[in-house]
């Protein structure tokens, strides 16, 4: 046996083990800047309020794919019924003449000035074409060294500690930067950068929050080039944010999250979204919870893809975050995080599913930040037939560091169902290497009952007397969707109480048979005394992810060493718990459920030699957050 201290891997008999409960602590903060990449363009549209558009090309407002998922179920969500109440407001546009209408007498933009520095060509150009209007404002730069170029509006006061929105539109053949210039009471002037926005083709929605500094007293916005390249604004905003009176309707890290905000013929801050080959709409405003202002998405067919409501990336750090909307449905949802890493590159988790709603319902989700991260996107969205109303979208902080195995990543070994061929062919390597393992048994499925192909329950004890965690998976594998209460109650429960029956004595670990769940399966779980439900949703599980439905990545028949290894380490990278799923261990077939024994040594040697931390699906509860 390996002992290095990184590793989990001692398995002593009937170790205590621990269980929790979920809470959350929420505080509120404010969003400083947001980085969109170029492809999540807002898009010009020029009907009037309320409106519908229909989104039949199935590459318009195209957002970078999220996989399809296998999987069926209905999750658990901390859900009730919402009720309408206050959100925050905002002042009035500080901005003199912000669409670019009013000239002087030589035909300039009032309250608008020309301006750069350094070595470059740069032009300017009014009236142009504005956005939804015939007059904006246009910058040029043919031939760049150094400096930059841009149109600005005139100093407006400000006032120090306060927040602010800022926004305008932008249409840009290259990169564009915002810059606050801050006029500080003694004369001098600060330059901070407020955003970077990607080059877009039509007229997108630029928009940002930020609080001004001590001893600032006015400021202008510049919206500028730093390099060769053409950029049109039009449409500026600038507005004191006022808090929400005490029940308010916070929205935390979510700008406009109520949309109550609106800007020409959308949603302030939001965007229309979609990939894939389906027929989308969108439509907005549309009743919300209590009356209010909502957004709604529907898909009426599809072959592939999805639609989606979405906001521009919103900035975080490592740690955990709450997320909390309120949606209608006619059908199952999904709850997706996008993550944009330093280094640029783009990431998704799948977070949530919905279930359908009679109302408008509210759903809570935790979502962990891992070191690297520096933006995110939630996208609740519709991948079926339907249609989704979301309301009140929320983004919150609520935890600032990981412990146990999220302090360095983790692998758990799951084995499904208790067939003999694990017993034979998987154990005695697991016994040699002294990793830890977890089995899921299902209890009436056994060679006692006639099973033959199944562990008899003498070699689940002998299991449990060696040290491995042993968990439930109902008493027949039934599809526990499609029971009633009573009979869910019979399967997850009776389980456990089949294994205390036979002696193992400490049962925490729970599997759902084909990944079939709802809000009943969960409840059963939980109040049978499960601390958690494995589910078939793919991908790895966060110190904030739900119990009771913990993410895997299944080993099958086709998956290669390879691919496991590249799993691993990006578990490890981004300390986080890959939990691998085993179902048959044989030679004798090439069913998609099985794995061949050289390939099962080949990834043990491969956890041994590396010295990966692995640990029972028990030991991995214990570090999430509660």
């Amino acid at each position: 046996m390996n002992n290095s201290p990184l590793r989990f891997c001692s398995r002593p008999a009937k170790k205590p083990l621990h269980s929790f409960g979920g809470i959350f602590f929420l505080s509120i903060f404010a969003i400083t800047s947001f980085f969109p990449p170029a492809l999540y363009a807002a898009e010009k549209v020029n009907i009037a309020i309320p409106n519908v558009e229909t989104a039949t090309n199935p590459e318009v407002d195209k957002i970078l794919p999220i996989a399809d998922t296998e999987v069926t179920e209905t999750p658990a969500l901390q859900r009730t019924l919402v009720t309408q109440s206050l959100a925050e407001s905002f002042g009035p546009n500080l901005i003199q003449n912000p669409s670019w209408e009013n000239t002087d007498s030589s035909g300039n933009p009032l309250q608008w000035l020309k301006g750069g520095y350094g070595s470059n060509n740069r032009f300017f150009s009014y009236p142009v074409s504005g956005f939804q209007s015939p007059k904006a404002g246009k910058v040029e730069v043919t031939n760049y060294t150094g400096g930059d170029a841009k149109w600005y509006f005139t100093d407006v006061p400000v006032t120090a500690g306060k927040e602010y929105l800022f926004s305008d539109y932008y249409l840009s053949s290259s990169e564009s930067i915002v810059t606050i210039r801050y006029k500080k009471q003694d004369g001098t002037f600060l330059y901070p950068t407020l955003t970077v926005l990607p080059p877009s083709s039509t007229f997108t929605q630029s928009s940002s929050r930020f609080t001004v500094p001590q001893g600032v007293v006015s400021l202008t916005i510049f919206h500028l080039l730093k390099g060769i390249g053409a950029l049109t604004t039009d449409e500026y905003s600038l507005q004191e944010v006022i808090p929400g009176s005490g029940g308010g309707s916070d929205t935390g890290l979510v700008l406009n999250g109520d949309f109550e905000q609106v800007s020409g013929a959308l949603p302030f801050g939001w965007y229309k979204g979609g990939w894939g080959t389906n027929n989308r709409s969108f439509s907005y405003p549309v009743t919300g919870v209590g009356g209010s202002k909502a957004a709604q998405v529907t898909m009426t067919t599809r072959s592939s893809g999805d639609a989606k409501w979405y906001t521009d990336y919103i900035p975080v750090v490592p740690g955990t975050y709450t997320y909390t909307d309120a949606y209608s449905s006619n059908v199952t949802t999904y709850l997706t995080v996008q993550y944009l890493h330093s280094n640029g590159s783009v990431s998704y988790a799948d977070i949530s599913l919905a279930p359908p709603t009679n109302g408008f319902w509210e759903m809570t989700a935790n979502i962990a930040v891992p070191i690297g991260v520096t933006h995110v996107r939630v996208f609740h969205l519709l991948n079926k037939i339907g249609t989704l109303t979301i309301d009140n979208a929320s983004l919150v902080k609520t935890g600032n560091s990981n412990t146990g195995i999220f302090n360095t990543g983790a692998v758990t070994l799951a084995f499904d169902d208790a067939w003999r061929n694990q017993y034979t062919n998987a154990v005695p390597k697991l016994d040699s290497s002294g990793l830890p393992a977890t089995f899921y048994v299902t209890t009436r499925q056994m060679y006692d009952y006639g099973f033959v192909g199944f562990m008899s329950r003498a070699q689940v004890q002998e299991l449990y007397g060696k040290g491995y965690e042993i968990g439930a998976h109902t008493r027949t594998h039934a599809h526990l969707t499609s029971l009633s209460e009573s009979d869910q109650i019979y399967e997850i429960a009776g389980s456990r109480d089949d294994l205390h029956a036979m002696g193992i004595q400490t049962v925490k670990a729970f599997a759902y048979p084909f990944g079939e769940y709802n809000q009943t399966t969960i409840n059963v779980v939980r109040n049978a005394g499960f601390t958690s439900g494995r589910s078939t949703l793919d991908g790895n599980v966060t110190a904030a992810s739900d119990h009771y439905q913990l993410a895997r990545q299944s080993v099958e028949i086709n998956t290669t060493v390879a691919q496991v290894q590249t799993w691993v380490q990006n578990a490890l990278a981004n300390k986080q718990w890959l939990i691998l799923t085993f179902h048959q261990i044989t030679d004798e077939h090439d069913q998609r459920y099985n794995t061949k024994p050289a390939v099962f040594n080949a990834i043990i040697d491969y956890l041994v030699n590396n010295d990966v931390p692995v640990v029972t699906i028990e030991e991995g509860v214990a570090s999430m957050a509660e």
